[in-house]
């Protein structure tokens, strides 16, 4: 009996989707489980940055009560796109979308380079990357992008390829130090054609920045600001922070006996590694997730090496142990926030709806109670003495102050518990202010110094020395 055309269509289609589902078997163990991790961390501990981009999306749709300038575009826009299903639900779609583009990255850059996909996947979800993954919301999607560049590029095609680095530009601004990667191209017209086509990926972004603020470059003159010319933390460099990432570093440099001279991409791979370390190297916080690039070398080298050694049953086990052992160490730390995210919702039940500023600002924002950042040091007296109340959580220690008892007794309480004290006059309300203030604008407010583009960028000294402050002056209203 003969069958008809359409019985055998599905039949071969069922077929072809069990074939699949057979040869991409671990891909897939791998990254429903790496997935699951990564939103069990989310659901798990409360990210203070991971919570900036979620209201950030907000901000987007609704202009709610809270922006930061600081943070770059990409992973906020994503969230709002995503919204669409609910904003409880926005964050954990976010989060399965950057898994599946590391999925899809990842299997792209090894087949264009030649790999086992499954040992470049397996060797990519490190305990250091499931952990700084997606914890933060930008570290993972901005790597994805960057190998779907590097994969593209390998591949010939050259204007996709500067489209995903351009991106990967806007998920993190530090990442702009790659675009030096476009001088491979080595003909001018192809180098000429990949910056342009980055530019026209901020064009959206700097358009936005001039209608809300007045300049198009508030936003990333902001961040600069922030995390690099005015950041006076004393992080020094600590070596433990390569413990993790260092896993990697026997097979590394195991991988680094098969370099080839004349292999202009394992050159190009050698430069990710010195633009990262040295990236690491210059900015004043040095944390563990600041050298999440550093780990694409690390990790195309080690599948170098141990290409063709590991079979699938042994890239299980050895991804089995890597989740484990992640998960052991994400509930070992201690990520600093994460315990003043507990018994908010009843501490601020009692609160009136007066002007606030508080060193838990973001949880309290996206909680609802519309907060602004603590004041500097020299600034509480004033604000205090204007009618602002000041919320300090004792839990957390920036600013250094709210350790200084002595200091804090100076001023009025209005409450004083175990995890918190509020300061200020309990009989002056003043109407709330929405925390959407560059860092730029109350650093102005907090020093009464007006900072210059000049400033930001190259330091007062050689500016004074230029005597170019007055030509270059940002324009933020």
């Amino acid at each position: 009996m003969k069958r008809d055309k359409s019985s055998l269509t599905y039949d071969d289609f069922f077929r072809s989707v069990s074939d699949i589902l057979e040869k991409r078997s671990l891909l897939i163990i791998l990254f429903v489980f790496s997935t699951v991790f990564f939103i069990f961390q989310y659901t798990t501990e409360l990210s203070w940055d991971f919570t900036v981009y979620l209201m950030n999306a907000k901000y987007f749709l609704e202009e709610i009560n809270f922006f930061e300038w600081a943070r770059p575009p990409l992973p906020s826009f994503l969230m709002s796109l995503f919204s669409v299903f609910g904003w409880k639900v926005s964050p954990i779609i976010y989060i399965i979308f950057t898994s599946f583009l590391f999925l899809f990255s990842s299997v792209k850059l090894a087949s264009s380079f030649g790999f086992n996909e499954n040992l470049f996947y397996l060797i990519s979800l490190s305990p250091y990357v499931l952990i700084y993954g997606t914890f933060i919301g930008t570290e993972l999607l901005a790597f994805s992008l960057i190998e779907l560049f590097l994969a593209y590029f390998k591949e010939g095609r050259e204007r996709i390829a500067a489209i995903f680095l351009g991106l990967s530009t806007l998920v993190r601004y530090p990442n702009i130090i790659f675009l030096s990667l476009l001088a491979f191209h080595k003909k001018p017209k192809k180098i000429f054609v990949s910056f342009l086509l980055v530019g026209l990926i901020w064009v959206p972004w700097l358009t936005f920045n001039y209608i809300k603020s007045g300049s198009p470059l508030t936003s990333f003159l902001d961040s600069y600001a922030l995390n690099i010319s005015n950041r006076n933390n004393n992080f020094y460099l600590d070596f433990r922070n390569f413990l993790l990432i260092g896993l990697l570093f026997p097979t590394f440099i195991l991988g680094l006996s098969r370099f080839e001279v004349k292999n202009k991409f394992h050159w190009i791979f050698l430069l990710i590694f010195s633009l990262s370390l040295f990236s690491y190297l210059n900015v004043p916080v040095k944390v563990e997730r600041y050298l999440f690039n550093f780990s694409l070398p690390l990790i195309f080298f080690s599948s170098l090496y141990l290409e063709g050694k590991l079979n699938k049953k042994m890239m299980l086990m050895l991804f089995i142990s890597s989740l484990f052992f992640s998960l052991f160490l994400f509930n070992l730390r201690d990520y600093g926030y994460g315990g003043s995210g507990r018994n908010l919702e009843k501490i601020i039940e009692g609160m009136e709806k007066c002007r606030t500023k508080s060193n838990n600002w973001v949880f309290l924002n996206h909680l609802g109670f519309t907060t602004e950042p603590s004041p500097w040091k020299t600034k509480v007296s004033e604000d205090i003495g204007e009618g602002v109340r000041i919320l300090f959580f004792k839990n957390i220690s920036d600013p250094a102050y709210v350790q200084n008892q002595t200091f804090l007794s100076e001023f009025p309480v209005i409450k004083d518990g175990d995890y918190y004290i509020l300061l200020g006059y309990p009989d002056v309300c003043l109407d709330q202010i929405p925390a959407t203030k560059t860092y730029i604008e109350r650093f102005e407010e907090n020093t009464g110094e007006k900072l210059s583009t000049c400033e930001i960028i190259l330091g007062n000294f050689i500016c004074d020395f230029m005597d170019h402050n007055q030509n270059l002056d940002i324009s933020i209203r």
